[in-house]
């Protein structure tokens, strides 16, 4: 699903790319409510360039601290960046 870069100001999205959301995990796990999404990055000659997981998990227990951020990944898998989700 291809999904417009404006709702994602936080990935560093190259100009002219396109994101297109390939899964989604939802899971609990010692506590913990996960969510997990997962996107390539489209170059404008139609190739991935690169890959992502945007995450948000939140303790389920008070005081229901969260933990969210992203990691952008090589075609490789190795990390190439990463940060939060607030801009």
């Amino acid at each position: 699903m291809e999904i417009d870069p404006k709702n994602l100001p936080f990935l560093p999205i190259g100009h002219g790319h396109r994101i297109i959301k390939t899964d989604s995990k939802s899971y609990q796990n010692k506590g913990r409510d996960n969510d997990d999404d997962y996107y390539d990055e489209i170059g404008e000659d139609g190739t991935v360039v690169a890959k992502y997981c945007v995450w948000h998990h939140m303790n389920i227990h008070p005081p229901q601290k969260v933990d969210e951020g992203w990691k952008k990944f090589d075609l490789n898998g190795g990390v190439i960046d990463s940060g939060s989700k607030k801009k």
